[in-house]
Formats: structure tokens, sequence, C-alpha cells
């Protein structure tokens, strides 16, 4: 393999790892983020709940255009 996918490869691996560590140690300086955590339980169930009214819109519009014909 070439000298260029390899440097890639072990810059990515590099970065991933600097964020990692800055991750751990700002969770180990102030501690868990509940605030944070809170925001993105409520984002994902907001997107879950369009998911699923979409779905259920969809059933009933199929429904009524088998019945009408």
């Amino acid at each position: 393999m070439s000298v260029r996918f390899w440097g890639t490869v072990l810059f990515l691996l590099f970065v991933i790892l600097e964020e990692a560590i800055y991750y751990s140690w700002n969770r180990y300086l102030y501690g868990k983020n509940i605030e944070m955590r809170q925001k993105w339980k409520t984002r994902i169930l907001n997107v879950r709940s369009l998911f699923r009214r979409k779905k259920q819109m969809v059933i009933q519009h199929s429904d009524q255009e088998k019945s009408s014909s």
C-alpha cells in the first residue's frame, strides 16, 4: 500500500485518539454533563416520534386509497 494511504490512516487514528483523550480528561475534571445528556435525549425522542407519525400517516393514507377504488 502507498505511503499516502498509511499516512491518512495514521492521521485519522491520531485525531480519534486525541478527541478521546480530550473527552475523557474533561469528563474527569468537570464530571458528567447532565444538561447536555438531557438535551440529546429529548432530541432523539423528538426525531423518533416524527418518524412514527410519518409512518402512521402513510398507513392511513394508503388505506383510504384502497377503500376508494
